[in-house]
């Protein structure tokens, strides 16, 4: 049996990869390959393999060849490939890549794909928050969503292909909450097996929620470290927010960025797009949610204050004296 967690993104995958990548040796013994090839430099999920089917649009990657050698060297064996870079190749024009290769793995067992889903204006919003953090968008989150309006008739419609098809023997679909039982369920459900998943490695998030200032830093990096006069890399200081090492003064955890106008014509299309395609674990989830109205804030450089900057003068002042050249580009 092959197993395929393909996400959504931003649905807690790294946690569950976390602990399934700690179990390896535990869940190993029942019978269980979470394979410690194809994953990314991390060890944790199999990121390898969705990356390259992406690049080449084909099945003829190193990457699917190493997985066939190793599900057809011992088909009793159930193996587990957690990636949500998955979700890339259910959207249209990857397709027909995503469907061959659940075609070429049911040659050698059952096939299960399990998908979490999360309301798609929130999905939105998270995307768009760690597309910010990232470099990835400079976009404002109203032409970040216009540019992915089909997003959730692709999403729905390949959901439906699967189905449709009969390519894949099950397909299990999760409705997202941000609880610790969430993740219990996911991973009860990727393994088939209620009563493994407690001998399993219990873990939290190793990541704290990145916070309003935080974001509006790296929104604004160039002109942040303009004004502290220091160039901070942005990857070690999205870790030093994340791992807690560095705070504002002052700061809000939890906020919305979407205006709830536009959340509410995403959540509405997001539904429609489901009923249309058949996807009724989604309408059933989410049918009957209300949109929060709550005032949005804006990344604008002007929440950072006087205090913030001087905060993160001395942090970059702090990393200079310890020597951490990696802080810094061009060090």
């Amino acid at each position: 049996m092959i197993t395929l967690h393909i996400g959504l993104p931003k649905t807690a995958s790294t946690l569950i990869q976390s602990v399934l990548s700690a179990s390896a040796d535990k869940l190993s013994e029942a019978g269980v390959d979470y394979l410690d090839i194809l994953r990314d430099g991390e060890g944790l999920g199999h990121h390898t393999l969705p990356k390259q089917l992406l690049a080449a649009n084909s099945l003829d990657t190193p990457a699917f060849k190493a997985l066939c050698e190793r599900v057809s060297a011992d088909r009793t064996r159930h193996v587990v490939v957690s990636s949500e870079a998955f979700t890339n190749l259910i959207v249209a024009r990857n397709r027909v890549t995503f469907l061959a290769m659940t075609e070429a793995l049911s040659t050698y067992g059952a096939v299960r794909i399990v998908i979490a889903l999360r309301r798609v204006d929130d999905f939105f919003s998270s995307m768009y928050l760690h597309s910010i953090k990232t470099g990835e968008v400079h976009d404002q989150l109203s032409c970040y969503v216009e540019k992915r309006r089909q997003w959730s008739m692709s999403l729905f419609n390949g959901l439906r292909l699967l189905r449709q098809q009969g390519l894949v023997d099950e397909l299990l679909v999760i409705k997202y909450a941000s609880k610790q039982a969430f993740s219990r369920c996911m991973l009860a459900a990727i393994l088939s097996d209620t009563e493994l998943v407690d001998d399993l490695a219990t873990m939290q998030s190793r990541n704290v929620a990145v916070t309003h200032k935080a974001h509006v830093a790296l929104a604004n990096l160039d002109a942040v470290n303009a004004r502290i006069g220091y160039n901070l890399r942005r990857f070690p200081l999205i870790r030093a927010f994340e791992m807690g090492r560095f705070a504002f003064p002052t700061d809000q955890r939890s906020f919305r960025v979407i205006e709830p106008h536009l959340a509410k014509v995403v959540h509405s299309e997001a539904l429609a797009a489901a009923e249309h395609c058949g996807e009724r674990d989604y309408c059933v989830f989410f049918e009957g949610d209300s949109v929060p109205e709550l005032a949005p804030v804006s990344l604008d450089i002007s929440h950072l204050e006087d205090a913030d900057f001087a905060a993160l003068g001395d942090y970059a002042q702090r990393a200079r004296e310890r020597g951490d050249k990696a802080a810094f580009v061009n060090a």
